[in-house]
């Protein structure tokens, strides 16, 4: 029986087959049928959470954060609007030395030729009427030997136009040779006028050429300074009034000082200011704002022009070039402001956390905000988000948002 029975299995007869056939065959349908009510009944649910995603899609957004009631209470987080107060703040500016058009000079030389010898070097102090560099020129020569003639003609006209003068009232000549005599006398005087100015603007003097002709034309400062660039060198063939040598002066130094376009209220002309070098020290110059930029440049930040207050007040030890900052008190009335424990800096700007919509989950925007100084345990914002702040709990929400980034990484 045994035997039989395992040979029935392995061959079972077509009415057996056919018995487990439709058995398989309903079993399958009922199961198809629980199937089928199951994912319906589950549609809805499925529908739900695809609502709930959709609502809360600024959740693949980096700069958002999701959580639900159990999380922000853990986190201690609290929502309301920025605050407004009466505040008198410092506000903090960066900004740089700049040379006035008077404090810039270039020195080069009316007549150019070769450059036979340099005296400074790039960042050397020089004085006023310091010569600078000398450059060898034949035309000089010429202006030189012309004049001297002409001085030595203008003593030989003058005689004559004295002895013609004589004669004429001695009615030994007549008006017409006075007058010829005088007339070459004038245009001589002017001969000598006109080479002594050209001789002049190249640095020779009358008083030089009685040592003798001069072969260089000494070129000098025309300004108290540091050399900022020496344009050429030793040997250089040079043309007629080619720049040579850069100086720059303290000389009307213009402190520049750059704010943000939230700040552009907050500044006026005749407001106090302390200036010192950006990178410290004990130097600190007491000033004023004397004019502010009417337009705000295309990186969204416009210029404050500070000068000295007071006689006793000067550059100091600030020269051209060197990066300063000032602190500038303002007073302003209902000014917005926010915890500071509600406020961050990333990459040198300031944001805070916003909530987005409402509903189980709610959605917290990083937001960028520009912080205009401090006051008490609060900053102040140059205007307010447009959506409820974060004033509780902020820093909780930061560290869940760092963590949540380094997570996507």
């Amino acid at each position: 029986m045994k035997n039989n029975q395992i040979d029935f299995m392995r061959n079972p007869s077509n009415n057996q087959i056919m018995t487990n056939h439709k058995f398989l065959g309903a079993t399958w349908m009922l199961f198809s049928v629980i199937a089928l009510l199951t994912f319906t009944s589950c549609g809805g649910s499925s529908k739900e959470g695809a609502a709930s995603e959709v609502s809360s899609v600024a959740t693949s957004s980096k700069d958002t954060l999701v959580l639900d009631a159990k999380q922000m209470a853990n986190a201690g987080v609290e929502v309301g609007a920025v605050g407004r107060a009466d505040v008198k703040t410092e506000v903090q500016l960066m900004g740089m030395v700049e040379a006035s058009p008077q404090g810039r000079v270039s020195v080069g030389s009316l007549l150019g030729g070769m450059v036979k010898k340099i005296s400074v070097k790039s960042g050397e102090s020089v004085k006023a009427g310091q010569t600078l560099c000398a450059i060898e020129n034949l035309t000089v020569i010429d202006w030189q030997e012309s004049y001297l003639t002409a001085e030595a003609e203008g003593f030989m006209l003058e005689q004559e136009a004295l002895r013609q003068k004589e004669m004429y009232q001695g009615k030994a000549s007549s008006l017409k040779s006075l007058q010829q005599a005088e007339a070459a006398l004038r245009m001589n005087r002017a001969k000598q006028e006109g080479l002594l100015q050209r001789l002049a603007a190249v640095g020779i003097v009358k008083e030089q050429l009685k040592k003798g002709i001069q072969r260089l034309i000494w070129v000098k400062s025309t300004t108290v300074g540091v050399i900022e660039a020496v344009l050429v060198h030793e040997g250089q063939t040079v043309a007629d009034n080619a720049n040579l040598v850069e100086v720059v002066s303290n000389v009307g130094a213009q402190w520049v000082l750059s704010g943000y376009e939230g700040q552009s209220t907050l500044i006026r002309p005749g407001m106090s200011v302390e200036l010192s070098p950006a990178e410290g020290g004990t130097t600190v110059i007491n000033g004023r704002v004397a004019a502010v930029s009417p337009s705000i440049q295309s990186d969204r930040t416009w210029k404050i022009y500070c000068t000295p207050a007071g006689k006793g007040n000067s550059a100091g030890d600030l020269r051209v070039g060197q990066a300063i900052k000032g602190q500038i008190a303002v007073k302003s009335n209902g000014a917005f402001v926010l915890p500071g424990s509600a406020a961050f800096q990333r990459d040198g700007k300031y944001f805070c956390f916003t909530q987005a919509g409402t509903g189980a989950k709610a959605v917290f925007v990083l937001t960028p905000i520009v912080v205009l100084g401090n006051h008490e345990e609060s900053v102040i914002l140059a205007s307010p988000p447009n959506a409820p702040v974060v004033i509780k709990g902020g820093y909780s929400l930061w560290m869940m948002w760092d963590a949540q980034q380094s997570s996507e990484e």
